[in-house]
């Protein structure tokens, strides 16, 4: 994982703030022998379990992360094979490649919203997450650290 590479041993917010992960033994109370990841919307099965419904029901043209091969997402988002394998371990979030046009984004969009989902645009792909954000669990970290 990208953070044992980089050496942290820290808490760390991920995925567009979706998930915080605290490794073990991280704060004194806490009897955690492993890393424990924090949920601030839905878990990425859940995420797939409801991408894959609405796009049986509505047949709406998107390719999620968790369709394509390591070779694919390296091709198109440039990583590395080694990186596309990284990227592709998600916790709380699908990066989405779009096929469709404006009118059927927006009733995605809607469809998703119903289901306690959010569509945020990036750089490159759309994330479909839970309906947190970098802030909300930034705020839940931080009461974390106060209770020390």
């Amino acid at each position: 994982m990208l953070f044992s590479d980089m050496g942290i041993d820290q808490p760390f917010i991920t995925e567009n703030g979706m998930a915080t992960t605290i490794p073990a033994d991280c704060f004194r109370d806490s009897c955690e022998t492993e890393r424990t990841h924090f949920f601030h919307g839905q878990p990425y099965r859940s995420i797939r379990r409801i991408l894959s419904n609405i796009r049986h029901q509505h047949g709406f043209r998107f390719t999620g992360f968790g369709d394509l091969t390591e070779d694919q997402v390296a091709k198109v988002t440039g990583l590395s094979i080694d990186e596309a394998g990284k990227a592709m371990t998600r916790k709380a979030s699908e990066p989405v490649i779009w096929r469709g046009g404006d009118a059927e984004l927006r009733e995605f969009f809607r469809l998703l919203e119903s289901q306690g989902l959010h569509l945020t645009r990036g750089g490159r792909f759309y994330h479909v997450s839970g309906k947190g954000d970098k802030g909300l669990a930034l705020q839940v970290l931080l009461k974390r650290y106060q209770q020390e």
